[in-house]
């Protein structure tokens, strides 16, 4: 049986990091297999939940439940359907912060996936699980923006940057976006209004193509000039809430819905 161990230091108290944890919706926003999360019922030993979820291109769906919670120090778990694990979470306070061991052992549907995917997929669960702790990290040390901080972005309108994890989050879940192909993309961050409200504006593209376009991408007004190079358009409001419309042709979209 295949094991993931895995283990980050956060920079938030135990009892945010616990509750994030125990809360199985906010999977959606660190786990990127995870494709829906319903039906959560019960808290502590008594909570389960229903979720779906992609592999290699496969979509199962599973049933969870917890098997042992101990506030703010561990959370151990169960899941049947398609690849069956038990998961378990330790918390350990250290320095203010948060030290956050996962384990998970994994069953792999070999007659589904097959003895040649088998490796495939041990390698990307390591590599998903690493990104998701991240995400974890990122969720729980992130603070919501204040007015001022945002009025400081003007400074930065023409700087070229990765994406904000909550767009990312967001193109994962509405567009089946590979991590990996996220961390390619780049955007420029201006101000801007929506309905009405003042929104932090966010314009995507590819260095990849416009290289093979033999452009260089320095400042927005060149993403201006050349629009085709423009793959997503989005924002983020003063809540931190995400929206991304997909700019790109529809002879260029290539599904990205493996994993």
């Amino acid at each position: 049986m295949p094991r993931i161990r895995k283990s980050i230091t956060i920079n938030a108290p135990v009892e945010k990091v616990f509750e994030y944890i125990s809360n199985p919706e906010n999977m959606l926003e660190w786990w990127s297999n995870v494709t829906a999360i319903r039906d959560v019922s019960g808290s502590g030993e008594r909570q389960s939940w229903t979720f779906d979820y992609k592999m290699m291109g496969l979509h199962f769906t599973g049933m969870a439940k917890v098997t042992r919670s101990r506030l703010n120090y561990e959370r151990r778990a169960e899941s049947k359907g398609g690849m069956d694990a038990n998961w378990y979470w330790e918390f350990r306070p250290v320095d203010g912060g948060t030290q956050l061991r996962w384990v998970i052992d994994y069953t792999i549907p070999i007659p589904v996936i097959g003895k040649v995917g088998e490796l495939f997929i041990m390698r990307r669960n390591e590599r998903v699980a690493r990104f998701a702790m991240t995400n974890i990290k990122e969720k729980m040390e992130a603070r919501p923006p204040g007015k001022e901080e945002m009025r400081l972005h003007l400074r930065n309108e023409n700087k070229v940057k990765r994406l904000p994890r909550a767009i990312q989050e967001y193109m994962r879940r509405r567009f089946n976006l590979l991590p990996e192909y996220l961390e390619l993309l780049r955007c420029f961050e201006y101000d801007g209004q929506v309905n009405g409200k003042q929104v932090r504006r966010i314009s995507i593209f590819s260095p990849d193509k416009a290289r093979e376009k033999k452009l260089l991408i320095k400042a927005r007004q060149d993403l201006e000039q050349h629009p085709e190079l423009l793959f997503y358009e989005g924002h983020i409001d003063s809540e931190g809430n995400a929206y991304v419309a997909d700019r790109r042709a529809p002879s260029s979209r290539v599904k990205a819905d493996y994993s």
